[in-house]
C-alpha cells in the first residue's frame, strides 16, 4: 500500500507513487517521497545539533558566571586576610623597631576605649581584645575582656527574659480577651433566657406552640399569618407573658387580625394558651 507525503510545493497529502500533485498540479519525480522524507530528517536532526548547542552555551555561560563570583569571593577573603596579615606584620615591626611610636599606638586605642560608652559592650570588647593581642602580658585587658563578656551574656539573658516575658503578657491578655468574649455570650445568653427570647423562633420571633394551636383552630389554617410576637422578662414563678399577632381569613372570606395569649415556662418553653380572639 502507497503511503502518503506532503507535496513539496503545496504540502498537500498525496501518494508516494503519483507524478503529479492533485492539488497544485505540480509534476513530482520518480522517489519524490524519499527526498521530502530525508529533508524533514535532516530538519529534524539540525534542529536538535541547534538546541543541544544552545545548550551546551547556557553551560558554558553559567560556568563561567559561578567561576567569576568565586574568583570574586576568593579575592575579598585574601584580600581581607592579606590586609589583616599585613597590619599585624607593620604593629609587629612598629613594637621592635619603633617602639615609642608603638606606645603611641596603644595609647591611642586606649584613649579611643576609654570615650566608648559602658553599656557598649560589643565595642568595648572589640576594643579590648585587640589591646590584649597587643600586649597580653597586660591584666587590665584581659579583666576588661572577662568584665565585658559577663556584662554581654546578663545582657543577653536579660533582653531573653523580657522577649518571654512580653511573649507570656501577650499569651495572658489572649487568654484574657478570650474568657472576656465567653462571659459577655453567657452573659447574653443568660439575658436573651431572661427575656424568653429564647423560646421564640429565630425566623420570625414566633413561639412554635402557640403558632400550632392557633393554625389548628382556625376554620382555614391555610390563611394563617404570623404578624408579630411579643414576650415579657421572665417573673418571680419562672414565666412569660406572650402575645402573638397574626392575620387570618374568617368565615366571610375576608382577612382579619386576630390575638393569642398564652402563658410560656421559662424552663423547657411550654406554653398555656390563656386567650384566642
Amino acid at each position: 500500500m502507497a503511503i502518503l507525503e506532503n507535496c513539496p510545493t503545496c504540502g498537500n497529502a498525496t501518494s508516494e507513487n503519483a507524478s503529479i500533485c492533485p492539488a497544485c498540479g505540480e509534476p513530482l519525480k520518480a522517489g519524490w517521497a524519499k527526498i521530502v522524507q530525508d529533508e524533514r530528517e535532516h530538519k529534524a536532526d539540525e534542529k536538535i545539533r541547534i538546541e543541544l548547542e544552545e545548550t551546551a552555551k547556557a553551560k558554558k555561560a553559567k560556568r563561567k558566571k559561578w567561576k567569576i563570583i568565586f574568583s570574586l569571593i576568593l579575592g575579598v577573603f585574601l584580600f581581607i586576610n592579606i590586609s589583616e596579615w599585613y597590619d599585624d606584620y607593620k604593629i609587629r615591626q612598629m613594637k621592635e623597631n619603633e617602639p615609642e611610636e608603638y606606645q603611641k599606638f596603644i595609647e591611642q586605642l586606649e584613649d579611643e576605649v576609654a570615650k566608648v560608652p559602658s553599656e557598649n559592650y560589643d565595642r568595648n570588647l572589640i576594643l579590648y581584645k585587640e589591646l590584649n593581642d597587643l600586649e597580653p602580658e597586660n591584666e587590665l585587658y584581659s579583666s576588661k575582656i572577662s568584665f565585658y563578656e559577663t556584662k554581654r551574656d546578663e545582657a543577653i539573658a536579660a533582653e531573653k527574659r523580657r522577649k518571654e516575658q512580653e511573649k507570656l503578657a501577650e499569651i495572658q491578655a489572649e487568654e484574657k480577651r478570650k474568657q472576656r468574649e465567653l462571659e459577655e455570650e453567657a452573659a447574653a445568653k443568660a439575658e436573651n433566657v431572661r427575656k424568653g427570647f429564647h423560646c421564640l423562633s429565630g425566623w420570625d420571633g414566633s413561639h412554635a406552640g402557640v403558632k400550632k394551636y392557633v393554625e389548628d383552630n382556625l376554620k382555614d389554617p391555610d390563611s394563617f399569618e404570623h404578624v408579630e410576637t411579643r414576650i415579657t422578662p421572665v417573673n418571680d414563678n419562672g414565666t412569660h407573658t406572650l402575645s402573638m399577632r397574626y392575620r387570618a381569613r374568617n368565615g366571610f372570606g375576608g382577612m382579619t387580625i386576630g390575638i393569642a395569649i398564652a402563658t410560656i415556662q421559662n424552663s423547657g418553653c411550654g406554653a398555656t394558651i390563656m386567650s384566642v380572639e
